[in-house]
């Protein structure tokens, strides 16, 4: 217990000291005033916009201080990387940063998943592992991608798949021996294209399990108009837990 309070002492501190040197980089033509005081809490404020700055280093810095002071490398990603990558798209939308601020933010984003190692026991999924896919429609792949990572750590064997339209993307799948498929969906932009994958998945895969998640299954005018599916994840703990229930029903008969 005293090591995590010791560790969330100095992630405090980490994100004060971040945050405030970001403001002061303003002045020098950093992000607008208005995007860094808009956000909160301290630490996605610090690693969006530490993603977002011309100093390539800094996003870098950032993750290897979190990770000294204790923090995992499942946290990192799921309470660091994944709502800072979700606060720039809001900005973006916002008008708040440039296109090319959050393009190379996710490419930065990327970079730092790659460099981390992976590590810990393969999880209980034995052979069967999972898909994770996204609609044709679907502009925002980041999530799918950084989901995908995540469940690569926890020991799964993972397929990152997309296509340029639903045909594409279902033949791939039907070509894949695993029988766990996550969608992930961020915005109603995309939803006839989500309706309609998971129709054709139904009609050419019916032994797949489907689980959707993204910011599309928060949204509670989307409720009822999302397509049935077999499982519906808001969190990435909620993932995990439906993907784990999912492996027995999706074993081969």
């Amino acid at each position: 217990m005293a090591r995590k309070v010791r560790s969330k002492q100095a992630i405090d501190a980490l994100a004060e000291q971040a945050v405030a040197q970001l403001v002061r980089s303003i002045q020098h033509g950093g992000l607008p005033t208005e995007t860094v005081d808009s956000m909160t809490p301290p630490h996605v404020t610090a690693m969006a916009c530490a993603l977002a700055m011309d100093d390539e280093s800094a996003a870098e810095e950032l993750v290897h201080d979190l990770l000294e002071a204790g923090v995992s490398i499942e946290d990192l990603c799921v309470d660091h990387l994944a709502p800072a990558a979700r606060v720039l798209g809001e900005w973006w939308e916002a008008d708040r940063v440039a296109f090319t601020d959050v393009s190379h933010a996710a490419g930065r984003i990327r970079a730092i998943l790659h460099s981390l190692p992976y590590s810990g026991p393969v999880a209980a999924c034995g052979t069967t592992g999972a898909i994770f896919t996204a609609p044709p429609t679907e502009t925002h792949t980041l999530g799918v991608s950084m989901a995908a990572d995540h469940f690569r750590r926890l020991g799964w064997d993972v397929g990152l798949i997309f296509g340029s339209d639903i045909d594409e993307v279902v033949e791939k799948i039907s070509k894949d021996d695993r029988r766990i498929v996550g969608i992930s969906c961020a915005g109603t932009h995309a939803l006839p294209s989500l309706t309609d994958l998971v129709a054709s998945i139904r009609k050419t895969c019916p032994d797949r399990r489907i689980i959707l998640s993204g910011a599309i299954t928060t949204d509670p005018a989307m409720a009822s108009k999302l397509p049935e599916v077999d499982g519906i994840a808001k969190t990435v703990l909620g993932a995990e837990q439906l993907f784990e229930k999912m492996v027995e029903r999706a074993q081969p008969e």
